[in-house]
């Protein structure tokens, strides 16, 4: 079971949006669609009810969720997510990416074009319309293993230079964990100091993360927009996780924290899925800041 899944704030698009990566994004299909109680609902969502809620995508075996809730936050390039294309067990690889490519720049924005660079034989990082932040690789399996996708993290702003100190807190929290790769920039910047990362690999909990210090150019911070979403099996573990990853009580609301670095954390039980559907429930969880089984899973 994957227990980290990304989260993307939308602007009750999100149906649209999962229309789109549906069709522009191999092996991607649509695993469950969520709804907002019709009864039970705070005053700031009564015009919420039966809409869509959330929207769980599946791309090539990797979940992530797509979460309407209005126009209060937005993703941004400080967290995207990179597909991998790997030439060694797909002939079309090569093809599916740069067709990939040409949907997702189509009414976005690109931050590095699509082409040849040290690290990849072929590579682009676009910010698509909906201003979720793709990094396209083409891979080799025979020389380097890769999952199909992997979120990563940009430190930026009031979190430059500090992703050595967020990859040790994250491969503390999370268990198994590991550092599998880092390699840290050669030259200094006005942003970059000795401790900046270029480009670091890691696992939590078996799945693979990529992080890294912005080196130069806008500056984005960590913001709802873009979160992760940590299913958790026991109460002990959603206290334990949110211990040791809430460090702004002004962030605690139905499930959501937020780190010490800006960045945001739902951290759900398993039931969740079922839990936002039923009035009772979702009405005492929205008064919540931590979330209690006890009061929900009876």
């Amino acid at each position: 079971m994957q227990r980290i899944l990304p989260c993307f704030w939308f602007d009750f698009n999100a149906d649209e949006a999962a229309a789109f990566y549906q069709q522009v994004i191999p092996r991607t299909s649509s695993i469950a669609t969520l709804t907002y109680p019709t009864a039970g609902l705070p005053v700031f969502q009564k015009d919420f009810a039966g809409q869509t809620l959330a929207i769980e995508l599946d791309t090539d075996g990797y979940e992530w969720t797509l979460w309407n809730a209005g126009d209060a936050f937005s993703p941004n390039p400080s967290f995207s997510l990179i597909l991998n294309f790997d030439s060694q067990t797909n002939s079309k690889a090569e093809h599916e990416l740069r067709t990939t490519w040409d949907h997702l720049r189509t009414n976005g924005r690109i931050h590095m074009p699509l082409g040849e660079y040290a690290f990849a034989s072929l590579y682009g990082w676009v910010e698509d319309r909906y201003g979720v932040n793709w990094q396209l690789l083409l891979t080799d399996t025979s020389e380097t293993e890769y999952e199909p996708v992997i979120p990563c993290f940009l430190f930026s702003g009031d979190a430059q230079n500090k992703t050595t100190q967020a990859i040790d807190l994250y491969t503390d929290v999370f268990e198994p964990s590991s550092l599998d790769y880092v390699e840290h920039y050669t030259e200094r910047t006005d942003l970059v100091d000795e401790t900046a990362v270029m480009n670091a690999r890691f696992c939590l909990n078996n799945q693979s993360f990529s992080a890294m210090d912005a080196w130069a150019g806008a500056v984005f911070s960590f913001s709802p927009g873009a979160s992760l979403l940590v299913k958790c099996a026991t109460q002990e573990d959603i206290d334990r996780l949110w211990d040791s990853l809430s460090a702004d009580p002004r962030a605690e609301q139905s499930g959501w924290c937020r780190d010490e670095f800006g960045f945001s954390w739902q951290i759900v039980p398993d039931c969740f899925s079922s839990l936002v559907q039923q009035p009772d429930t979702y009405a005492a969880m929205v008064k919540m800041k931590k979330i209690e089984l006890a009061h929900l899973c009876t």
